[in-house]
């Protein structure tokens, strides 16, 4: 298949803003003593009950010999987890994706990048991950480590936008790391391997036990009999969890199993949701030399499922009972459907549950929530929010004809002098551009906009610097705008997927001697280079590419842009 991409000369501008409420920049407030961040399991995790299927934890644990839990190692792990200067405009953190009150993943059903941007698929959850026994992590179980897995989102050009060497240069830069890092390994060294050991020790110490149900597994010997505190309809719901599909169940302990409520069995499954796969292959995309694993992801824990909405990978179903009613009637016929969501003749199992059924699953999948996790201070944003004169409603950046336009409204306004609007090619050095007078007291909204007249191609940054009468300062967040020329204007890629060949196509006004075009893997490395162009068409051979996700990047002297395709 040709893919041809087509640029058009329409408009000579393109937006990426996001907006922030103002706060201090400041430290991380640490105890002079580290929270423990060990993991002491009630007896039912670590016992099995007997069986055909497991239920303790034990020998699921994937945290490897040379990066075990510290108190210190979690510590400078959940303050790179909540770092916003860890992005490439200093907006995003781990836990801008990752959200302590939602189980540590996102409402949204996409999440949102640096630049204001979409993620591909939908958070998973990091609750419970170290009892997943594979060892594999994201939806595609692309990264082989959660090591590994902590590095790609800094290195995604949606979500964080760095390289490797510009993380560990920002961490450097913070002088709050230095003590963080002596503490954890010894001296204050930073390196990429510190960084991902730190973070992966945080993540692995996120871990749920504590719900409704462990209350109730506490009083009897296994999963399976009532439990004291489970009402008449909780109960009923864990027997339909837990009684496979021969026995009048739901089967789903099957692959929900253990008392961490993960998949057990060693690999991506695939559960029904489509027919076929077209724009997402799942693990396919990362073992293109496994045909079964066309269509497959992850299975993720179940724990605090309730708060953790949207469900599956793309974030399709909004509601639990949404989720239940998929598995009673809605499993589709994929060729690579898992096994236990076949019934003997082959075909996708049709529950037929009855209404009472469906609610009591639901029901019993409630008592799973574990309100600890949104409320341990050791999971916490360590970098305090201050009370500020100003509640921030909006603040945007829009690029115009020749110039581009800044605008921000706020709710209330106290003792507030003016502001400053200041600006950034780099995100690191700021000018002043210009003042706007403040409303001082107010308790209605109030609109303002200032006009920058000297926009730069490329990538720019504002913020303001509000100052009150006493001369007290705070700071907004940062806002980007991305202001192109024409040339990169509406570059677009179709059709999407392609299979051999792809084709760039450049707008007529481009200098063609000092364009390049660089084909890019989703580690973010180089794979093909094209330099010294002599035509406005430049056609890519990608027949030897796996399966999966590529970027094209197309660099002219006025700027870049980069699209995405699949190779299938």
């Amino acid at each position: 298949m040709k893919i041809k991409l087509i640029s058009l000369t329409l408009l000579a501008c393109s937006i990426l803003t996001l907006a922030f409420d103002f706060s201090f920049s400041t430290d991380p407030v640490l105890p002079t003593t580290p929270y423990d961040y060990s993991v002491n399991l009630p007896a039912h995790f670590l016992t099995d009950a007997g069986g055909p299927l497991p239920t303790s934890i034990n020998g699921l644990d994937n945290t490897p010999v040379d990066n075990p839990i510290t108190n210190d190692g979690a510590t400078l792990g959940r303050v790179l987890f909540y770092d916003t200067n860890l992005s490439s405009n200093r907006t995003i953190s781990c836990a801008s994706c990752h959200k302590q009150n939602a189980g540590f993943s996102d409402p949204s059903v996409l999440s949102s990048g640096f630049a204001g941007g979409s993620t591909r698929r939908h958070s998973m959850t990091l609750l419970n991950s170290r009892y997943y026994q594979r060892g594999f992590f994201f939806w595609d179980e692309r990264a082989a480590s959660l090591e590994a897995q902590v590095l790609m989102p800094f290195q995604d050009p949606v979500e964080m936008g760095l390289t490797l060497s510009e993380l560990t240069q920002r961490v450097s830069e913070q002088s709050y790391y230095s003590t963080l890092f002596t503490k954890a390994f010894g001296d204050n060294t930073v390196t990429t391997d510190r960084i991902s050991k730190a973070l992966a020790q945080f993540v692995r110490s996120i871990v749920s036990y504590t719900s409704k149900y462990d209350a109730g597994r506490v009083q009897v010997n296994a999963p399976g009999p009532n439990f004291p505190n489970f009402t008449t309809e909780e109960n009923l719901g864990k027997q339909l969890f837990i009684r496979p599909l021969t026995n009048g169940g739901a089967g789903c302990f099957g692959c929900h199993t253990t008392e961490s409520f993960n998949s057990a069995n060693g690999g991506p499954q695939n559960n029904g949701l489509d027919a076929v796969s077209t724009t997402d292959l799942g693990a396919f995309e990362t073992f293109p030399n496994t045909p079964g694993f066309r269509g497959r992801f992850k299975t993720s824990t179940l724990r605090n499922i309730e708060l953790t909405a949207p469900y599956m990978h793309d974030g399709r179903f909004q509601t639990l009972e949404q989720v239940i009613e998929h598995y009673n009637s809605g499993i589709q016929a994929h060729q690579t459907l898992s096994a236990a969501l076949k019934d003997a003749n082959g075909n996708p199992v049709r529950l037929n549950f009855t209404t009472e059924q469906k609610n009591a699953l639901v029901a019993f999948l409630k008592t799973l929530t574990d309100n600890t996790i949104a409320n341990e201070v050791k999971w916490s944003n360590p970098f305090p929010s201050s009370p500020v004169p100003i509640e921030l409603l909006s603040f945007i950046a829009k690029p115009m004809e020749k110039k581009i336009l800044l605008e921000w409204q706020t709710a209330t306004e106290r003792n507030n002098d003016n502001f400053t609007i200041e600006k950034s090619l780099t995100g690191e050095k700021w000018e002043t551009i210009g003042t706007v007078k403040g409303a001082g007291q107010s308790n209605q909204k109030q609109f303002y906009s200032f006009i920058d007249t000297k926009p730069v191609k490329g990538i720019q940054y504002f913020r303001l610097k509000q100052t009150d009468f006493d001369r007290t300062v705070t700071y907004s967040k940062v806002v980007s705008v991305q202001y192109q020329s024409s040339a990169l204007a509406f570059v677009k890629v179709y059709p999407n997927p392609a299979n051999t060949q792809i084709s760039v196509g450049l707008n007529p006004e481009t200098p063609l001697a000092e364009a390049q075009i660089q084909l890019i893997n989703v580690n973010g490395q180089v794979i093909m280079t094209k330099k010294d162009l002599n035509t406005l068409t430049t056609e890519l051979d990608i027949s030897n590419l796996s399966n999966g996700i590529y970027f094209v990047k197309v660099i002219t002297k006025e700027g870049s842009k980069t699209m995405s395709f699949m190779k299938n």
